[in-house]
């Protein structure tokens, strides 16, 4: 977990230090770009103190997709798209790091139906050598208001973790997140889902001997903070459970 989180951060700086004075190019015509469309999650008050084990799980899955939706900064096309080049049907943009020296390539797409955009780098980070290599691949149908963001690994250059999001024609947000192995097979995820009323549950899964997906914890609640929760073991047989 510490390598994402510093996987991230140090993306987030590439993403960060473009400015409108670097590789400029004249593009055919304007372009503004979308954003994705991520919500910030609310919980209960009561759950902001709570020592409740399975209340304080919740929390910790609703912080870390809060601060996915913080960080989307990260992911986020540049404003200044009169910055970027039109190649058919994409958007390039390309600018060397200042601070790492690492070239970063920003390639977007925008049709009727849905939008996206992926980053390569190039250079050498900490004696990893990276030649044109994806680090960040994101796209979202327009008409579902749903999409992913997938992460690669550096060294290993394949899938390490992604967050998927959707939102629904009742106005219920579903956010995923999942991590993989090292070749690229789901170990485990944990789901949030965000009603419009205030309510909502938290599961989380993990991967058995078998390579089936269990559900490992059940967390719910109301707009009131009161909930339930459920524990299972690694072969979906409930452990305990209980209310709050």
């Amino acid at each position: 977990m510490i390598k994402k989180i510093i996987f991230m951060l140090i993306l987030s700086l590439f993403l960060v230090n473009c400015s409108d004075d670097d590789n400029p190019v004249k593009p055919d015509g304007k372009k503004t770009l979308p954003e994705i469309s991520l919500k910030k999650i609310e919980l209960p008050q009561s759950f902001a103190e709570s020592t409740n084990p399975y209340q304080m799980l919740a929390k910790s899955c609703i912080e870390s997709a809060n601060l996915f939706n913080n960080y989307s900064y990260m992911w986020t096309p540049p404003k200044n798209s009169n910055k970027m080049n039109k190649v058919q049907d994409e958007w390039i943009r390309t600018w060397k790091d200042d601070k790492t020296g690492l070239e970063v390539k920003l390639i977007v797409y925008d049709n009727d139906t849905e939008f996206g955009w992926t980053v390569y780098l190039s250079g050498n980070l900490d004696g990893i050598t990276l030649t044109n290599q994806k680090v960040l691949e994101a796209k979202e149908i327009k008409a579902t208001k749903s999409g992913s963001v997938k992460f690669f690994d550096f060294e290993a250059q394949k899938l390490s973790f992604s967050w998927e999001y959707s939102t629904d024609s009742n106005g219920v947000y579903t956010v995923n997140y999942l991590m993989y192995d090292e070749d690229e097979n789901l170990v485990s995820r944990f789901e949030i889902i965000s009603n419009p009323d205030g309510s909502g549950s938290v599961n989380t899964y993990e991967k058995s001997e078998s390579g089936t997906e269990v559900l490992i914890n059940n967390v719910t609640w109301n707009a009131d903070g009161t909930g339930t929760w459920a524990h299972y073991d690694s072969s979906g047989n409930l452990i305990s459970s209980g209310s709050f």
